[in-house]
């Protein structure tokens, strides 16, 4: 292992290999810059491949992880709780030249430990998002935010309800409410 800044790895749910650890801004950020005269930028590439030597090319299938972000903390007990993570997964089969991938962005709850899925951008670029957008019990548990407005399902009455503002109840302020169609 390569641990740069310590004496010792830091162990998290994936103890990796190569550790950067500091204590401020300067020995703890990584740096990936380019330097050229044209319009590219640096790149951070992960690889998967379904063959375990290394090197060897073996397809891929639908639903594996190609890689990805997570985002950890010290949550009193150790380091191995996930806040929140991003990461690549195949969407569809894939063939030669053909790789068809969702990203997909997860967060912990209060009171988790562990992330829950709640945004996909899927292999077709349509943008689904996970959670309910549901009445629960007279509030709304998780009400999709653009901007002001606020959409959400309430499947007592199966409509597709939008409003300006945050809702407290389904008849607060003005709401627009779409039905099934007929």
């Amino acid at each position: 292992s390569m641990v740069i800044g310590h004496t010792a790895q830091v162990t998290t749910s994936a103890a990796g290999t190569l550790q950067q650890l500091g204590t401020a801004g300067a020995d703890s950020t990584a740096i990936i810059g380019r330097f050229s005269a044209d319009a590219s930028g640096p790149v951070l590439s992960f690889l998967k491949s379904r063959h375990a030597t290394l090197g060897s090319n073996t397809i891929i299938q639908d639903n594996d992880n190609l890689g990805g972000v997570e985002f950890m903390g010290a949550d009193g007990g150790d380091f191995a709780t996930p806040g929140a993570a991003i990461f690549a997964r195949v969407n569809g089969t894939p063939g030669a030249n053909d790789l068809p991938t969702e990203l997909v962005f997860a967060t912990t709850a209060d009171g988790a430990n562990s992330v829950t899925e709640q945004v996909r951008i899927l292999a077709t670029g349509e943008v689904e998002v996970i959670g309910a957008l549901t009445l629960t019990s007279g509030t709304y548990a998780n009400p999709l935010r653009l901007g002001n407005a606020r959409i959400w399902y309430d499947s007592a009455n199966t409509v597709l309800r939008v409003k300006n503002s945050a809702p407290s109840s389904d008849t607060d302020g003005q709401v627009i409410t779409l039905g099934a169609y007929e």
